[in-house]
Parts: structure tokens; C-alpha cells; sequence
């Protein structure tokens, strides 16, 4: 499995504490630049109410690529869609909450990147 992690309104500090237990546990890279990515295909993770780019598919209806990048964003004006111009963006999705609730990236990492276990038969329970 392959996946990369980016989160844009930590610049170059994404590995930090949480960030670092995410790659080690769940076997992932992490990338700290977009210009890192390429023209990897990228699932965006974004809040379904976000200002600027929103979520579109449910996580409980959407299917994980074999390889990817999740790129996670906040609600607010850190992802824009001049920021992801240029990417190979193939599915925007949000995971279901409730209204008043609010997911930091690195628990909406933890909670895809299980997901996305779970999907390919890995013991998760």
C-alpha cells in the first residue's frame, strides 16, 4: 500500500507528533509539498460544509483507489480551488458528522486511512 498524507495549512511542518504516529502505524509516506505529488491521483478530505472546497462523497458510499494521495484541508480559505489546480484530483470526500462536531486533519487521516484497511479485508475490529 502506498499512500501519501499532505495537509496544506501546516507547510512544512507536517510531521509532527500526531502526524508521525499516523505514517509509522499505518505504513504510509508522508509529503510536506504539492509539488510533491505529481500527477499522483489525488482523493481530497474535506468538511461537506467547507467554505471554500467541499466534500461530495460520503466515505460510507466511496471506494478507495489502490494508490493515492489524501490531501486534507480545513474549512476555512487553506484549500482553495486555485490550491488544487494542476493536481489529478479523482474524488472529493467528507466523512458524515454531526453538525456541531469538527475533525482535525490527523483524526480525519486515522479515520480514512482505517477505512480504507477495512475496505481491503484488514482485520480492523
Amino acid at each position: 500500500m502506498s499512500i501519501l498524507i499532505y495537509r496544506p495549512d501546516e507547510g512544512e511542518e507536517l510531521l509532527n507528533e500526531q502526524w508521525s504516529y499516523l505514517t509509522r502505524a499505518l505504513r504510509v509516506t508522508g509529503v510536506s509539498q504539492l509539488s510533491d505529488i505529481g500527477q499522483t491521483p489525488v482523493v481530497v478530505v474535506q468538511p461537506e460544509d467547507a467554505r471554500y472546497v467541499r466534500g461530495e462523497i460520503n466515505l460510507l458510499n466511496f471506494e478507495h483507489p489502490d494508490h493515492c494521495c489524501y490531501l486534507f484541508g480545513a474549512s476555512n480559505e487553506l484549500m482553495s480551488e486555485e490550491t488544487l489546480s494542476g493536481l489529478n484530483i479523482i474524488s472529493r470526500v467528507y466523512i458524515p458528522t454531526a453538525p456541531t462536531w469538527e475533525l482535525y486533519a490527523s483524526q480525519a487521516a486515522a479515520i480514512i486511512l482505517w477505512d480504507r484497511l477495512r475496505q481491503r479485508g484488514a482485520d480492523v475490529g
